[in-house]
């Protein structure tokens, strides 16, 4: 495809020319009264460089290249597409997560690179390029430049095929973002609260705050009177509403775990029979939802419940929208998390493996400006 062609092009120059124009590493005071030692310096440095390179070369790249031919297979029972629609907003890792879920949904789940011309293309670019770069001849300029190569060269390989590094990152922000949609939904359901104050005039306030006393714990206990409690200590003092000493602390309370698939499907069923005790859902009948025998229960669960709320939907303005982004965004975090439990890709594998040989020797060996 010309455009991601000449934009692979446009960026890899870009960082050629970085590298060039970076020249050698900084020299310190030292190296500065002495030029002739920062010149041995880097050239010490560029050729344990360009030796660790050639380990590279001889390792990681020819298993790159064995496995340059292999691609993923997908899910032949996923539908490739989102069943419920990614929401836009909030920030910008959470739109990277919920975006990297949607490009797994449309691949039927393939981590490695799709059968395209676009993506096909970026892999045998990147890897012709690694190649050139692995067997170039050593120079006291060989250090300079190699982090901005190596961050263009991810970037386009994300395009194709996501790190295991980027999925953990994508599928840690989706558990937090699902977290919060969950909650937003029961907070959508709750009832509307109890008015605490009311106008001077009006009739029978003696009575009203006297209701509002029982109800309400929170001025019951700022206007009741002071409470004589004994401290850890043996005296006495007045508690005043405070917290009594000699009264266990408060346990908190667990967060919501999402870290299976078991946990989403248990976290789907709560919010389904919260949604149906709160009169929010029409009744479902049990044969709506059979998943016995799928292998993706989340996703058939998800799919039942597309079918009923199409067939029923939710009228309340508010929790309509909460319950779909919450069913968008555990159904985007049930396809990080199959990508992170599922075989790697050996290409995207070995691919990444390249770049992070590559970096790492360019951190052990490029000290000449330490």
């Amino acid at each position: 495809m010309p455009n991601a062609r000449s934009s692979l092009r446009t960026a890899l120059l870009a960082a050629c020319a970085t590298t060039f124009f970076a020249g050698a590493p900084a020299a310190s005071a030292q190296d500065e009264a002495h030029p002739s030692q920062a010149i041995q310096r880097a050239e010490t440095c560029a050729a344990d460089y360009h030796s660790r390179l050639g380990t590279i070369r001889d390792r990681e790249f020819e298993t790159l290249k064995a496995a340059a031919s292999t691609i993923g297979d997908v899910d032949a029972a996923l539908p490739g597409r989102l069943i419920f629609a990614r929401v836009r907003g909030d920030g910008q890792d959470v739109q990277r997560a919920r975006g990297a879920g949607e490009t797994l949904a449309r691949r039927q789940g393939r981590t490695s690179f799709a059968r395209d011309a676009n993506t096909r293309w970026i892999a045998e670019r990147i890897r012709e390029d690694l190649g050139d770069y692995l067997r170039q001849k050593p120079t006291p300029y060989l250090c300079a430049g190699t982090a901005a190569y190596l961050t263009v060269l991810r970037d386009y390989a994300a395009q194709g095929a996501p790190s295991p590094a980027r999925i953990a990152e994508d599928l840690a922000v989706q558990r937090e973002t699902t977290a919060r949609s969950i909650d937003a939904v029961y907070a959508a359901m709750r009832p509307a609260p109890l008015p605490r104050f009311a106008p001077a005039d009006r009739p029978g306030l003696l009575a009203i705050e006297g209701l509002r006393m029982a109800l309400d714990t929170n001025l019951r206990e700022a206007t009741s009177p002071a409470v004589r409690v004994a401290s850890r200590e043996g005296d006495t003092r007045i508690s005043e509403g405070q917290i009594d000493p000699d009264l266990p602390p408060l346990t908190q309370l667990p967060g919501r775990r999402l870290d299976s698939e078991s946990d989403i499907v248990r976290a789907l069923e709560v919010l389904v029979r919260r949604t149906l005790h709160e009169g929010h859902l029409a009744p479902i009948e049990a044969a709506e939802i059979d998943v016995s025998e799928t292998p993706r229960p989340v996703l058939a669960r998800l799919a039942a419940l597309d079918r009923h709320l199409k067939a029923h939907p939710i009228a309340d303005p508010l929790v309509r929208p909460a319950l779909e982004t919450a069913l968008s965004d555990l159904e985007i975090l049930d396809y990080l998390q199959a990508a992170q439990n599922g075989t790697a890709d050996p290409m995207s594998g070995a691919l990444h493996a390249t770049m992070d040989a590559i970096e790492a020797a360019r951190a052990e060996t490029c000290t000449c400006a330490d």
